[in-house]
């Protein structure tokens, strides 16, 4: 409960106290308890949980931080920064590493959808960030429990539908079928023109077309293939420096306005409006490319550059933004649903929210180190006990996935750990009312 005046009774709760002026601080993170030493036993074990969900350490913000921690709002925020980014380092290795369940020779990860969701959720976050400081923590828990409980029908229904009838084996049949058909065929056309070109002493223009033509078609096929697609992945770089350029770089500059009208704000002004050709040629760019692939009818359920599609990835990275920087946890519990929606598989869902979790990662320990907003042992510490959890306790996870084909397993996690989250947020709103009075919870003052 830090930065909270002291209630009367000079009781700031478990792990707090009341410091010289009168202001409730927690207590330092050593020397370290037994029932400490068993919440940071626990918490890798929830963050490799977590990632095989597609979710980061804003997940364990409710359970962990503020329900057994005992951590204000504001620095539980912070705390599971530092998690997610430990975990995500080493789950990220993992899941590129990993094979897609349809076909041994594709990547885990969908990097199509993931360049879609790095166009907008890094400025839902700052839009997100910029409404926090209005919103009252009785509306923050409202809100947060009325999303969580709509995810968790949501992912139940999921749940239900893939244990009826089994559609996940089907699809991986035919799409394997489809896999091997179109690839080969596709090499089949490239060998043609390119036979065709050898053997004409001089190249019509129509050759020439049809051979670049070819050999565009192949060049999409590698990328879809390779476990490591370097253009799109420096794509994705591309927009997660030029996010940072704008937002840690402009604060450098020291210009300041009035107190409730941050540089913040006209720097995600600048964000948008930069971002808005790169979109543009993001959309251009995956229609070409999907253009190419309708051709031979290559993996023609898997189809995110029409208008339709991509309005929906890119809202969905506006909205899992907003909500990761107004409540400080749920881009996964946003992102995760509306790719099965897509029909996207569940496993192949995890896997690109948690690649997409690690640019978010990224961005906010890049924040917490550039602005000083914790002191360097908890960041250490903190972000340890996520690097366990996302090398072996993540590592455990997808192996019985695997080796038992459960299917159904990273979105029942997803599940556990958003139920977690709202029994936390109904124990903070009881608590924190108990404790300094429902003047605090329906404190409407602005943070500004």
């Amino acid at each position: 409960m830090t930065g909270i005046k002291c209630p009367a009774s000079g009781d700031c709760g478990y792990l707090n106290y009341c410091d010289v002026l009168n202001y409730c601080q927690h207590d330092p993170l050593w020397p370290v308890t037994a029932y400490t030493g068993m919440v940071y036993a626990i918490s890798p074990i929830l963050i490799g949980m977590g990632m095989v969900g597609g979710l980061g350490g804003g997940v364990l913000k409710g359970p962990i931080f503020m329900m057994m921690l005992n951590y204000d709002v504001k620095k539980a925020t912070l705390l599971s920064y530092c998690l997610m980014f430990g975990g995500c380092i080493t789950n990220t290795f993992q899941i590129m590493r990993k094979e897609h369940p349809y076909d041994e020779k594709r990547p885990l990860i969908n990097y199509d959808i993931v360049l879609i969701f790095n166009c907008s959720i890094f400025i839902g976050s700052q839009i997100g960030s910029a409404t926090n400081i209005f919103l009252p923590q009785l509306f923050g828990i409202i809100f947060l429990e009325l999303f969580l409980i709509f995810i968790i029908r949501f992912l139940i229904s999921k749940i239900q539908n893939l244990r009826k009838n089994n559609k996940i084996r089907k699809d991986s049949q035919e799409s394997l079928i489809n896999y091997r058909r179109t690839q080969d065929l596709s090499l089949a056309m490239l060998s043609v023109y390119d036979n065709t070109v050898v053997q004409q002493k001089s190249i019509s223009e129509d050759s020439e077309v049809k051979t670049k033509r070819a050999k565009q078609l192949q060049s999409s096929i590698s990328q879809i293939n390779s476990f490591f697609p370097i253009r799109k992945i420096l794509i994705i770089f591309v927009f997660f420096c030029v996010t940072q350029l704008i937002m840690v770089g402009g604060k450098q500059l020291g210009i300041n306005f009035h107190n409730c009208f941050k540089v913040d704000y006209l720097l995600m002004i600048v964000l948008i409006i930069a971002f808005i050709p790169l979109t543009y040629w993001l959309f251009k760019r995956g229609q070409q490319e999907e253009q190419l692939r309708d051709e031979i009818k290559l993996f023609e359920r898997e189809r995110y550059y029409n208008s339709r599609s991509f309005i929906m990835v890119y809202c969905s990275g506006l909205l899992a933004g907003f909500v990761s920087g107004s409540l400080g946890l749920g881009a996964g519990l946003v992102m995760v649903p509306i790719l099965l929606q897509l029909k996207v598989h569940p496993r192949v869902a995890s896997a690109t929210s948690g690649f997409t979790y690690f640019w978010i990662a990224s961005n906010n320990f890049l924040k917490l180190l550039v602005e000083g907003l914790l002191d360097y042992e908890l960041i250490l510490s903190f972000t340890v006990i996520g690097l366990i959890g996302g090398s072996v306790f993540a590592r455990i996870g997808y192996y019985l996935q695997e080796k038992y084909k459960l299917n159904s397993l990273s979105l029942i996690v997803v599940v556990i750990l958003a139920f977690m989250n709202v029994i936390a947020g109904a124990w903070q709103l009881y608590y924190t009312h108990r404790l300094f009075g429902w003047e605090t919870v329906l404190n409407l003052s602005f943070n500004c």
